[in-house]
């Protein structure tokens, strides 16, 4: 702050009084304004107004006093040009003031008033140009701010499809590809690419009319952290396989490399276990059971060979008897089955399901075209979806959707599962408890010492994984409040297919329907409180009467 800025400051006298404008644009300290007024020879100082000017009313033209002695100032002209600046500073508006004279106003006149009221950024030209060639006395925008642009998030790249489960995966795979070729498993070898990423683009800070500069948001970076699944390049922005495997999304939601068990050939007398995923090259030959902690893909058929894994997918035929049965705490899909019983979360059958039982807790899909379910039950908790139900042989094919049995059923082995998880997990929650203690009291009887490489990240790796089980165990204690306080959904159910024949017996919640007649066209089910949709019994009577 130099003298030469006290001189821009303006003092001007009208009628007796004395006026100052302190610019907007201008480094002045507050202190030297006060030395400059106290060394006028005025009266009646009003620091009060003094203070205005300087911090809210900067570029205006304030009283502070009355006239002294001597002193003399020029006279105060009264401006032409009303300038409004808005709270937030986004915007700047002018009003032109007609005056007896009739003197045009100029584009110089109005940027000046502008600027002496700190409009110093943002013009808009046109419009004060045309205030200048065509003045009236409506208000006009006459600058405006420049917004600011946020950075942007750092974006990740996966290089392999990215579902958790089976079902969604097939209903986006099969549009494009033939069931026989899909792969579920996606295959990896060490130092494969498996994420990469495109790093934070940096923002653009906005600008107030008055030249004050307006923060833009920063964009989030994500660290990829190499592990035992994942090593990540110097720069941070591409991760690889460390290992061979499947790669898949955990529960967590990170990438995991889990191990995987490929066979050509799997004739066997004992049962094969396995703490991951099973790729099988091929149809599934003799042996007592698979059991798998991760997913089982089988390339060819499996005759006879109960499964129970994540997620299954056969490729080939399903083909089981007796008691045995295709299990999967997930998803579970194959080209055909016949005289089966499956179990899963949801179920997919590309062809024909012939004479088997297909248990669901939420959905059976057929391929929505092809896809025919003859003869056997289906049971599914939501919804069921096929190309034909039932033959013209009328053979007897039970269909059950979100029955309250079903609800029931599927409620309490929620219930059950969740009570057993919530054991094993406020065990390991004690001895974690008991690990974070020890670390985090061995790292405060070190405060002020030097502390020994990787105990802060030992102590923080142990407090995460403490608070990641908390979590889990209050979403399972929610998950019990839920299942004690269960009730059927009446309006739960929907079935969807293109034709149903006569022998089909649709059971949804506490309704019943027997199809008399073939219902040739597109139909859907559902579920309401009055029973089965209306315009399908109709269209059902008419064929009747036509009969």
């Amino acid at each position: 702050m130099g003298e030469s800025n006290i001189k821009d400051i303006l003092l001007e006298e009208q009628d007796g009084r004395i006026y100052i404008t302190i610019p907007a644009n201008k480094e002045i300290g507050y202190s030297e304004v006060t030395r400059l007024v106290k060394s006028l020879d005025a009266q009646d100082v009003d620091y009060a107004s003094l203070k205005r000017a300087y911090t809210a009313a900067r570029g205006e033209s304030v009283r502070i006093g009355s006239m002294g002695g001597a002193a003399s100032f020029p006279k105060r002209e009264i401006s032409r040009v009303e300038v409004e600046i808005s709270a937030d500073g986004r915007d700047a508006y002018i009003t032109l003031k007609a005056d007896k004279g009739g003197k045009p106003f100029t584009y110089r006149e109005i940027m000046q008033s502008l600027k002496s009221r700190g409009v110093i950024r943002g013009y808009i030209t046109e419009n004060i140009k045309k205030a200048a060639a065509k003045p009236s006395t409506e208000r006009v925008k006459a600058a405006e701010w420049l917004p600011p642009i946020n950075g942007m998030d750092a974006e990740l790249t996966y290089h392999f499809p990215e579902y958790r489960d089976l079902l969604p995966f097939l209903l986006e795979a099969g549009r494009e590809t033939p069931f026989e070729k899909i792969n579920f498993i996606q295959r990896v070898k060490e130092g494969d690419l498996i994420i990469s990423k495109a790093p934070v683009v940096r923002g653009v800070p906005g600008c107030k009319v008055t030249g004050e500069k307006v923060l833009f948001q920063e964009g989030r970076d994500v660290v990829l952290e190499a592990n035992e699944h994942l090593t990540v390049s110097p720069d941070g922005t591409m991760a690889f396989a460390a290992r061979d495997g499947q790669v898949v999304i955990d529960k967590e939601g990170k990438v995991a490399i889990r191990p995987l068990l490929v066979l050509n050939k799997t004739s066997s007398d004992k049962e094969i276990k396995f703490n991951g995923s099973i790729l099988i090259e091929g149809d599934l030959g003799y042996c007592p059971g698979i059991i798998a902690s991760g997913d089982v893909q089988i390339n060819g058929g499996n005759q006879n060979v109960p499964i129970r894994a994540e997620n299954v997918l056969v490729r080939g035929p399903f083909l089981m008897y007796g008691k045995n049965k295709g299990f999967a705490s997930k998803d579970l899909a194959c080209a055909n089955t016949n005289s089966t019983h499956i179990v899963a979360r949801s179920i997919y059958v590309d062809k024909n399901a012939n004479h088997a039982i297909l248990e669901a807790e939420e959905e059976v899909h057929t391929n929505a075209s092809e896809g025919m379910a003859i003869g056997g039950e289906i049971q599914a908790g939501r919804r069921v979806v096929v190309g034909e139900l039932g033959n013209k042989k009328e053979t007897e094919t039970l269909v059950k959707v979100a029955t309250g049995e079903i609800q029931r059923k599927y409620n309490d082995i929620r219930k059950e599962k969740a009570e057993k998880r919530l054991e094993k997990l406020k065990e390991k929650l004690e001895a974690m408890q008991e690990d974070y203690l020890k670390l985090d009291k061995e790292r405060m009887a070190l405060e002020g010492k030097k502390i020994p490489p990787g105990l802060e990240e030992k102590v923080r790796s142990a407090k995460e994984k403490k608070e990641s089980f908390q979590a889990e165990i209050n979403s399972l204690k929610t998950e019990l409040v839920r299942c004690k306080s269960f009730k059927p959904d009446i309006n739960l159910g929907e079935v969807v297919c293109q034709k149903v024949y006569p022998g089909v017996r649709l059971e949804m919640g506490e309704s019943v329907r027997e199809i008399k007649v073939p219902i040739e066209s597109s139909v859907r089910f559902l579920k309401r409180a009055v029973g089965i949709v209306t315009e399908m019994k109709e269209m059902a009577e008419k064929k009747e009467k036509k009969e």
